[in-house]
């Protein structure tokens, strides 16, 4: 049954990407498309990434230790040069694995519980962006799934209801999505420099049909999104990188601000774990 529920999901993130960018290509180039295949025909990369930030949880009386964080992407990347000469169109797939730790982080309070956490997952990436010969300026809002084991530590008693709270995600893999929105300043067509700001939601428990539902409704908004970014590309084009940058990421982030509260949104649901990561990076497209 747990293998079903995975397969379905996976289905539903596919649908996702081929709504929310199909509207950028002609009827001619749709059966192309919804060949998803994971594109396999894209340069390959890799990115490694470095970062900080902070674990929440909205019951969690006590307080978590700020976090940093290690990780390393593959995947692969295409761009497409799309109406003025400057503007580029940009996709990708990619698989990740990271870990998000206190002992990572300089600066430690002792009054504070220091987490561990190792994930991995895979997720989709996407834009428009400005290129002016050899460098480009790419503003990218990306979405992922993702598998997570948290390993708190326990430096002292806890209250019985925070404790209760740990117990959920202690020595297990929980899933959960992310989103993030950045920038790529990309040289040559080999090297970039990323930086970036990640929103992630770690489910207690998957709870699949109110996930499904909940995923389907943000879905159809990025979908409206792209629909309403290719009209723009149609009449302002050098418009097109900022708006759609602004748009999908917002959505996004409003979505994570009601999901800190219901998981599912807008389903009854429990409040998740939650993690807001700042990255720097850098990318190598081969």
């Amino acid at each position: 049954m747990n293998q079903i529920k995975i397969l379905i999901l996976i289905s539903l993130f596919s649908t996702a990407t081929i709504f929310g960018q199909s509207s950028s290509y002609s009827d001619d180039d749709w059966e192309t498309y919804v060949d998803w295949e994971w594109e396999w025909d894209q340069h390959p990369f890799m990115e490694i990434s470095y970062g900080f930030g902070d674990v929440k949880h909205k019951k969690f009386s006590s307080e978590f230790s700020k976090i940093g964080l290690v990780e390393l992407k593959l995947g692969f990347l295409n761009q497409d040069q799309q109406y003025e000469d400057y503007i580029v169109k940009f996709r990708g797939s990619y698989f990740f694995v990271s870990n998000l730790s206190t002992d990572l982080k300089s600066g430690k309070s002792t009054a504070a519980i220091p987490t561990d956490m190792w994930r991995f997952g895979f997720g989709r990436a996407g834009g428009y962006g400005y290129k002016f010969s050899d460098v480009a300026i790419l503003p990218y809002w990306q979405g992922a799934f993702v598998w997570s084991r948290l390993n708190p530590e326990d430096p002292f008693t806890l209250p019985a209801e925070d404790v209760k709270i740990l117990d959920r995600y202690r020595d297990n893999f929980r899933f959960g999505t992310s989103n993030e929105a950045g920038i790529r300043l990309e040289f040559a067509n080999f090297i970039s420099i990323n930086g970036g700001f990640e929103t992630s939601v770690v489910f207690p428990r998957h709870v699949f049909w109110k996930h499904a539902g909940s995923f389907a409704i943000e879905t159809i908004g990025h979908g409206m999104i792209d629909y309403f970014v290719n009209e723009i590309i149609d009449s302002t084009p050098e418009a097109a990188p900022i708006v759609n940058f602004l748009l999908h990421n917002g959505l996004s982030y409003a979505f994570y601000s009601l999901k800190r509260d219901n998981m599912n949104w807008p389903f009854q649901t429990e409040t998740p774990l939650t993690y807001e990561t700042v990255k720097l990076g850098m990318t190598f497209t081969f």
